[in-house]
């Protein structure tokens, strides 16, 4: 299994942080990446690597105040 790594990411691009799991394929890891974005409250991003291929990025969906 691939260990791919987390990177929450605030609004100015930076990150703070970084987690990181194994799991099956990049599909699992992008499903993975919700799960690290609603740990972070503050990111308003969470890309995903496999060693040094950025497997992709994931936004978080905020709603502004008209719903």
């Amino acid at each position: 299994m691939p260990n791919y790594t987390f990177f929450p990411t605030r609004a100015d691009g930076a990150s703070a942080t970084f987690t990181s799991a194994d799991l099956l394929d990049d599909a699992h890891a992008l499903v993975h990446a919700e799960t690290v974005l609603l740990a972070h409250p503050s990111a308003t991003a969470v890309t995903v690597w496999d060693g040094d291929r950025e497997v992709g990025q994931i936004y978080a969906r905020r709603l502004d105040a008209t719903g």
